[in-house]
């Protein structure tokens, strides 16, 4: 498959171009021309189910032509492509080989040119430290000024080349910048310390105030109420020394109770009476009674009943425990104290 070209003379370049003839397309004209003549004399129907059919079988035939059309022209550009490609490549190659005779000179150029950037960059950056130093941010102190400041007027700006003069004007400027902050820094300051002293004096002015009334109506309060707590106090008094009275009468009574407690004791340790010790009966004289009550056939006399329930009466206590259940006519109800006699 071959593409037929024709190349122009040279004087000719500079009038239109010549038509190009391309082969694969030679093949398709007569057909094309067949199909115009038959497009000129076709008349379908297309209401009916014959005409309707024949005018799609027209359609689809043009179809099949214009797809042959495009299949040749992929045909006929195939060359053309690899031919472009091909161009591209040797180009590519060329260029390459030039560019390596140029690349050594063209590194070279750029270094210097990267290295004078970097200077001015350099000079360019402490240019704009000096400017950013007078930016003094809100609510900076007295004291960091001042050592913003410090470190202004000690920049070293010799080496700044052909900047210099740029930047001995941003220094100066700078300079008084920070200067007239520092001394309005140090105005507030002195301000705000005078405010806090004298809100300070405020305080403990209302402090003591406060404290003074709280005294007074403490005071007002107490003298106020001093009668009533003095009216408190004598009851109180009054109460405990009925108290004391109270008790010393029941100390009294115990102790007279006692000393009753102390005639009978003396009075009954004739009759033996008290004279067990406590938890303990006679067993001799427990034995005895029982041996007797079993032994005996006629009635007890009353005097060995009441000796033998008094002894029960009488055991696991105490002398205090006897006395008290005489004194309180509890211990048997045969016995009762005369007090009359005592």
């Amino acid at each position: 498959m071959t593409t037929t070209t024709t190349t122009p003379p040279p004087e000719a370049l500079a009038t239109a171009p010549k038509a190009i003839v391309i082969s694969q397309f030679d093949v398709l004209l007569g057909d094309i021309q067949e199909a115009k003549k038959k497009a000129a004399e076709a008349v379908f129907d297309y209401s009916t189910k014959a005409g309707n059919q024949a005018a799609r079988s027209y359609v689809f035939a043009q179809r099949k032509l214009k797809a042959r059309i495009e299949s040749a022209r992929t045909d006929a550009k195939a060359y053309a492509l690899a031919y472009g490609r091909k161009v591209d490549e040797q180009a590519t190659g060329l260029k390459d080989q030039v560019e390596a005779l140029i690349k050594p000179h063209q590194d070279a150029l750029d270094a210097i040119t990267k290295a004078e950037a970097d200077r001015v960059q350099r000079h360019r950056d402490v240019l704009q430290q000096i400017r950013d130093l007078g930016q003094v941010p809100f609510g900076s102190g007295a004291n960091q000024i001042a050592m913003a400041l410090v470190g202004a007027k000690r920049l070293d700006i010799d080496g700044l080349e052909e900047f210099k003069e740029e930047a001995a004007a941003a220094l100066l400027e700078t300079i008084r910048t920070l200067e007239a902050a520092h001394a309005k820094a140090l105005s507030d300051e002195a301000a705000a310390a005078e405010l806090a002293q004298l809100r300070e004096q405020q305080r403990i002015q209302k402090e003591k105030e406060a404290e003074d009334a709280r005294i007074k109506a403490q005071q007002e309060a107490i003298a106020e109420a001093a009668p009533k707590m003095q009216e408190e106090a004598d009851a109180a008094i009054q109460e405990a020394v009925q108290k004391v009275d109270a008790a010393e009468a029941r100390a009294a009574a115990a102790e007279a109770r006692a000393a009753d407690a102390e005639a009978v004791v003396a009075l009954l340790e004739g009759e033996a009476l008290l004279a067990i010790k406590p938890a303990e009966v006679p067993v001799a004289v427990c034995r005895g009674m029982f041996l007797e009550e079993t032994e005996r056939t006629g009635p007890i006399p009353a005097e060995e009943r009441l000796g033998t329930q008094l002894l029960h009466a009488m055991k696991g206590m105490h002398r205090v425990e006897v006395v008290n259940a005489l004194i309180a006519g509890t211990l048997h109800p045969a016995i009762t104290i005369d007090w009359s006699q005592v």
